[in-house]
């Protein structure tokens, strides 16, 4: 199964605030559903995280590899996510882009794309399933970064 999705939302924030955050891999690792871990390999350049979440009947744990493909400060980053949950025998590719421009000086669009397949046991959930789970999870992330550029109080909620 493959599946694109794409999202755009302003926020009342620099873009160069928002180049920091994004930076700031612990701090966003809180805001992606089921991260229970995140680790540096070679900052700014590759990542390992520890991904458990509920998908339809399932529980998958996701050990993911990511690699940042491209980075151009503070416009674009681009990564490749990689894993597999073993005990599922699925796995998970994506391609993420996120693109920030001015909306004007204190005001940043933030476009998030991304481009995603699945193999293996979860594939066969059918498409449907997967798509709103995953949507839904976007939203969650989206919903959390705002709160995190609008209040920085809030990196201890999300």
């Amino acid at each position: 199964m493959q599946q694109k999705l794409q999202q755009a939302f302003v926020v009342n924030t620099a873009r160069e605030q928002v180049w920091r955050l994004l930076w700031d891999i612990e701090t966003v690792a809180k805001c992606i559903p089921g991260c229970e871990e995140v680790r540096t390999l070679t900052p700014g350049l590759s990542y390992q995280a520890r991904i458990r979440r509920s998908i339809g009947p399932f529980l998958i744990r996701l050990e993911l590899q990511i690699a940042v493909v491209e980075s151009e400060s503070p416009q674009r980053i681009r990564v490749t996510v990689s894993g597999e949950d073993k005990r599922l025998r699925s796995e998970v590719q994506q391609n993420i882009s996120i693109l920030l421009s001015d909306v004007d000086d204190k005001q940043c669009q933030i476009e998030i794309i991304t481009d995603f397949r699945l193999s293996g046991m979860l594939s066969a959930l059918g498409e449907g399933l997967l798509a709103n789970q995953i949507r839904q999870e976007i939203d969650t992330f989206v919903d959390c970064v705002k709160s995190l550029l609008q209040d920085p109080a809030a990196k201890a909620h999300c």
